[in-house]
This record gives structure tokens, C-alpha cells and sequence, in this order.
């Protein structure tokens, strides 16, 4: 759909949730709420089908310009700001008993921070 909006030489940009880069200290972190939210890890839909967004992109007349990822830090500044963090997280079927223990979880992060890692892929529709 996107290939098919854009004008030749048009630009898209995409921001999309990632798995890294994370620091050491981000990865306990995010363990401590997998183990709350009783899960072995964060998907989010079609992680697979951009796990190589070159071919995926190309078969559409797309080009991929760039593919970078990078951890952007999230100051907890407060508990709340922790458990938003969490209530923001994509978990389907996911109890609210195991969500009230990884905002738990979150909220002892008061006054550090935890990283966030997306991934933004720009991409040029060809000209023909």
C-alpha cells in the first residue's frame, strides 16, 4: 500500500519496536519482566516479515536507504513513569494479574532508566 501512495522518489519512513541494542543493565531489566509477566520475550506483529526488509521491500519497488537500530534511554523519573512503560508494551493475552506484577517490577526503576530499542527504516520508492 505504502509503494503504491508514494511518488517516484517518494520517501518512507518507518519506526518499529526492536530487540536491540540494549545494555547489559536494560536486558536484567527487561528479564525481570518477562519473569512477572510469565513470558519468554516481547514479540510484536510481523517481526518476521521485516526481519529482512530489503527483499520484502524490493518485490514492491521500494529501496531500502538505510536500516538502523539504537537504544533510546527512558528516564523513570517516577513510579508511574515505570508503569506506563509496562502498559505501553504490546502483550496480547497477556492476564491483568501478570501485568499488575511487571508494573510492579517497573516501578522500582524510580530515578534510573531503561532503554528502549527501535529500529527505522527509510526506504525511496524507484522511479521508473
Amino acid at each position: 500500500e505504502v509503494a503504491r501512495l508514494l511518488r517516484p522518489d517518494g520517501v518512507f519512513v518507518a519506526l518499529l519496536p526492536a530487540s536491540r541494542p540494549l545494555s547489559f543493565r536494560d536486558r536484567l531489566r527487561y528479564a525481570r519482566l518477562l519473569v512477572a509477566l510469565r513470558c519468554r520475550g516481547l514479540g510484536y506483529p510481523n517481526d518476521h516479515a521485516l526481519a529482512r526488509p530489503v527483499s520484502l521491500f524490493a518485490e514492491q519497488g521500494l529501496e531500502v536507504v538505510s536500516d538502523e537500530r539504537r537504544r533510546f534511554p527512558l528516564a523513570v523519573a517516577d513510579a508511574s513513569v515505570g508503569e506506563t512503560f509496562v502498559r505501553s508494551l504490546y502483550l496480547p493475552g497477556g492476564t491483568f494479574k501478570q501485568t499488575e506484577a511487571a508494573a510492579a517490577v517497573a516501578r522500582r526503576w524510580s530515578g534510573q532508566e531503561i532503554g528502549i530499542p527501535l529500529r527505522r527504516i527509510v526506504a525511496r520508492r524507484r522511479c521508473f
